[in-house]
């Protein structure tokens, strides 16, 4: 006789594959979980059936194979978290297929592929699934959006962190960019963190940037982030870059005596009131965003201070990218911090560099 097999009880095994898989924001399992899992799929139909949940739960596809290869599945999945990697194409047939079978998507990272979401009520196919959706990652392969590509969605009700890298911020002096403005508050209306590389601040964009904020009800948190410190031009540098006049072409003390008028040029009126500087215009919106409620923090910070290489102008913005991409796959980006506007920190000076250009403060490459 054959002994009799036991198989332990389905909450045990339940509970043996559950342990597997810890609390995480990462798009991907360690790569000893998924063989784990993967095993799993392969021991019995039972296994297979449990472990299929979680090995599916989490993806990141890195390849163009790996993507026909997830069209292809036999049946949906319960996928949750869906990143694609840079240099993947979308055809307009993947994306109704990847819309159709994954309409349950909570978090959604697209590195290149942003034309592909675009979920407008005009569309016909299938649309992406903002009605469930909570994270969303934008990030373009070298071309810069405006943020006016929104305009066009439907609400994301349930978007909570949301990462847009190269965003442009248009005036909102301009009627219709303040149209694009204020409807945010409609199409994300639970939104609490928001991750942006603005390409530079000026005072005008300074503003436009308050009242975007202002437009979202429940956000808490912007992260602004630049790749590394710039330099600054001192006034030294300027002298140093200015020629110097020679003494042998140096006027007379004649010709200096009797100074020509100048027909052309006519006296600049100075303004009423001195204009604030922009290390003074950021701290004052910072005091007024922190006095909101609910109170929002503007963290400014450097991508070098947190993993990231700095290189040469075409080298580093590669570098930057990929870690920008990196730290959203691993979920890191929604709890970085920096220097808070607004607030005095403890650490005394030079613990947020600024990095003055003219009248032009960069934020990122």
């Amino acid at each position: 006789m054959h002994p009799t097999k036991r198989t332990l009880p389905l909450e045990l095994l339940l509970e043996i594959i559950d342990s597997l898989i810890l609390p995480t924001t990462s798009y991907s399992h360690p790569p000893i979980v998924q063989h784990t899992l993967l095993s799993l799929c392969l021991t019995s139909r039972l296994l297979s059936s449990l472990a299929f949940r979680h090995l599916y739960a989490r993806v990141y596809l890195r390849t163009p194979s790996q993507l026909r290869a997830f069209l292809d599945l036999p049946r949906k999945r319960p996928t949750q978290a869906l990143a694609l990697a840079a240099g993947i194409p979308l055809s307009p047939s993947d994306v109704k297929r990847l819309w159709a079978a994954y309409p349950t998507l909570e978090r959604l990272s697209l590195e290149g592929q942003i034309q592909a979401f675009n979920p407008s009520p005009s569309l016909s196919a299938p649309r992406p699934p903002t009605q469930v959706l909570e994270e969303l990652a934008l990030i373009p392969g070298g071309q810069r959006y405006p943020l006016e590509i929104f305009s066009s969605w439907t609400p994301c009700p349930h978007l909570k962190s949301l990462a847009f890298m190269h965003a442009v911020l248009h005036e909102h002096d301009d009627n219709l960019s303040a149209g694009y403005y204020s409807r945010l508050g409609e199409l994300f209306p639970s939104l609490e963190v928001l991750v942006l590389t603005l390409p530079a601040r000026s005072r005008r964009l300074l503003k436009s940037f308050k009242y975007m904020v202002e437009c979202l009800p429940k956000l808490r948190k912007v992260l602004l982030v630049e790749p590394a410190p710039a330099r600054r031009l001192s006034s030294s540098h300027s002298a140093h870059h200015s020629p110097s006049p020679s003494p042998s072409s140096s006027p007379s003390p004649t010709l200096r005596s009797t100074p020509l008028p100048s027909p052309t040029r006519r006296p600049i009126p100075l303004p009423a009131s001195p204009l604030p500087s922009l290390p003074e215009l950021t701290e004052t919106i910072g005091k007024s965003l922190l006095a909101r409620s609910p109170p929002v923090e503007v963290h400014e910070l450097l991508a070098t201070a947190h993993g990231c290489q700095s290189g040469d102008s075409g080298e580093g913005k590669k570098l930057f990218r990929d870690w920008f991409a990196s730290v959203v796959r691993e979920g890191s980006v929604w709890s970085l911090e920096g220097s808070v506007w607004g607030r005095e920190e403890k650490g005394g000076e030079g613990d947020a560099p600024q990095v003055l250009l003219g009248e032009v403060v960069l934020l990122s490459c």
